[in-house]
């Protein structure tokens, strides 16, 4: 189901080409960050937040399909997008930003699980137990011109 799953999604993230134009985009658009609105981690230099509007369509529509393959057991709660461009960024520093983002996930109590790889898009689970016990599901893409990071908090269905 998971490699199902994947295929989906990498089809709906074939149009994450838009996105790579994030660079582009005015500063009304995005703005730095220095750590995450849905973990509260510190986030690798040079972090830019993606404002809410002006995220594409596929990003949203990838996130739920995420939250969907728990099959109703869940509903999207609190979602970020973020990425690394221009100086602070080449693809080749994308596997040393995700580790340092992993580090930063360790040190404040979360655990790190890749749920899969397609292509240059990883799937991934942040989850920790206490002081409460939260989970995160989310994707990096890494393309020439950005690293994509969009996540979601999952909580439980009513």
């Amino acid at each position: 189901m998971l490699k199902k799953n994947l295929r989906v999604l990498w089809t709906v993230f074939c149009a994450f080409a838009l996105f790579a134009a994030v660079s582009a985009q005015t500063k009304e658009e995005y703005e730095p960050a220095a750590s995450s609105s849905v973990t509260g981690v510190n986030l690798p230099a040079g972090a830019l937040r993606v404002q809410p509007s002006s995220v594409p369509a596929e990003i949203n529509q990838g996130l739920a399909k995420i939250v969907e393959a728990g099959e109703g057991k869940f509903v999207a709660g609190d979602s970020e997008v973020l990425a690394w461009t221009e100086k602070d960024y080449s693809k080749a520093s994308a596997e040393n930003l995700i580790k340092q983002l992993e580090n930063n996930l360790s040190a404040a109590g979360w655990k790190y699980e890749v749920g899969g790889k397609e292509g240059d898009l990883t799937f991934f689970t942040v989850f920790k137990e206490s002081p409460q016990r939260r989970a995160v599901v989310g994707f990096f893409a890494a393309t020439d011109d950005a690293l994509v990071l969009a996540w979601t908090e999952v909580l439980p269905s009513k």
